[in-house]
């Protein structure tokens, strides 16, 4: 998930956010310019990527190593769609799907885990054999918008996906990104017949065994365009578009909340037809910048707003000692408090951690380089303040040699 670009930060971000559109005053580090988890300066990626090392997870113990205390805590695992290539699911043959798929379920359980969230739709597209949508290209070099998932996949990667992950007693949640098309292309939110083309999605996915729907904060996102599907072909595998307007024509906050939130309590209630499943969202871990991309963060958590989700998975990406030596900020902790001050509805929150960045140097945020037990220091202070369960991003920290110290100290922690 990472387009490779410098990291944007202001000291006002720091004292909480800014209004207004301009990137540069609003993104947080690495995390809002594309999108909340899928960036990484230059420099980051290249040292973690130096130190990624495969390891033998065909050899890892399967038994759930956290103590019998936080037995009900959700632990999750974002698997996205960067994933899929780096660790040999592209393009596999079947046999070689299961087994690489199937090593990465047996880590994710090894490490104490117990909740997988796959990148079911990324693009507009899907990663299981749809009957709507185009495959993935991530996922398949066949993915094609002139043929669905179905006509494209030899196999089902997220059936087989869910089968392996409650093999290893893990739970399954699929990941919508509601309106991306491209990394800087979003179908509008307010487009006639765009939610139709989401339930749809998720009505396909009903003949699988997962326990749920999550989505991103992928709403008006774009750094460039957005576009407006053809209303007579709602579902096709690729429908005709047309701009209506650029990122610097966005509607005012209060028309794009009014659209996302009306389009999240009908994927809410569409959702809540399946018995047993969950629907949950990913904000920005700052408030400020998630309203001004369409999160309405405050109103979902308030006490007098119509339900429209089960939970809610903040992505609070900043260590403790944020900022350069002089100017070190207690960013994770500012940032949790305001969430849980932030919540009069009492809404489960599972915190997302940015883990991918353990023992990788950070200009604005020291704090990964300086310290091996980031990780499991946040776990903490998010089971003191009684919060159910927390969030890794990504899968792909569980493979890197630069964070094997902080993993393991993970490890070690939720054994106790």
């Amino acid at each position: 998930m990472k387009i490779l670009v410098l990291m944007l930060m202001v000291a006002a971000l720091i004292q909480g956010g800014c209004s207004g559109k301009n990137v540069a005053t609003e993104t947080t580090p690495a995390v809002e310019t594309e999108t909340s988890k899928e960036i990484a300066s230059a420099e980051e990626t290249k040292t973690a990527e130096e130190t990624t090392t495969a390891g033998k997870p065909e050899e890892y113990a399967v038994e759930d190593v956290t103590a019998d205390a936080y037995s009900d805590e959700v632990r999750g695992v974002w698997i996205s769609f960067w994933d899929f290539d780096k660790f040999g699911l592209k393009d596999a043959g079947e046999e070689d799907y299961r087994k690489n798929l199937g090593n990465m379920m047996k880590l994710i359980k090894y490490y104490g885990f117990n909740t997988v969230i796959w990148h079911a739709r990324a693009f507009d597209d899907a990663t299981w054999k749809s009957d709507t949508f185009k495959a993935c290209s991530y996922m398949s070099s066949s993915s094609s918008p002139d043929k669905t998932a179905a006509e494209t996949y030899d196999y089902d990667p997220l059936g087989i996906a869910c089968e392996l992950a409650k093999e290893n007693g893990l739970s399954f949640h699929a990941w919508f990104n509601p309106y991306r098309i491209g990394f800087d292309t979003y179908y509008a939110p307010e487009t006639p017949g765009m939610t139709d083309r989401i339930l749809r999605a998720i009505d396909e996915l009903k003949a699988y065994d997962i326990d749920g729907i999550h989505f991103d904060d992928y709403f008006y996102s774009s750094s460039d365009k957005y576009v407006t599907l053809n209303e007579n072909a709602i579902y096709d595998i690729f429908p005709e578009t047309q701009v209506i307007y650029t990122s610097e024509e966005v509607p005012e906050v209060s028309t794009m909340t009014g659209v996302v939130n009306e389009m999240l309590l009908s994927v809410y209630n569409h959702i809540k037809e399946v018995d047993g499943w969950q629907f949950g969202i990913s904000p920005s871990g700052n408030i400020e910048y998630a309203l001004s991309i369409g999160a309405d963060v405050k109103y979902w958590l308030s006490d007098s707003t119509p339900k429209m989700m089960d939970y809610i998975v903040p992505q609070i990406y900043w260590t403790n000692k944020y900022g350069k030596e002089e100017e070190k900020v207690t960013l994770f902790t500012n940032r949790l408090n305001e969430f849980i001050e932030a919540n009069k509805c009492g809404m489960p929150m599972y915190i997302g951690l940015y883990s991918d960045m353990a023992g990788v140097y950070a200009t604005s945020d020291q704090g990964w380089i300086m310290s091996d037990t980031n990780l499991a220091d946040m776990v903490k202070e998010i089971r003191s303040d009684n919060l159910p369960g927390f969030v890794l991003f990504s899968v792909r920290t569980l493979y890197l040699g630069s964070a094997r110290p902080e993993i393991d100290n993970l490890r070690d922690y939720l054994g106790r």
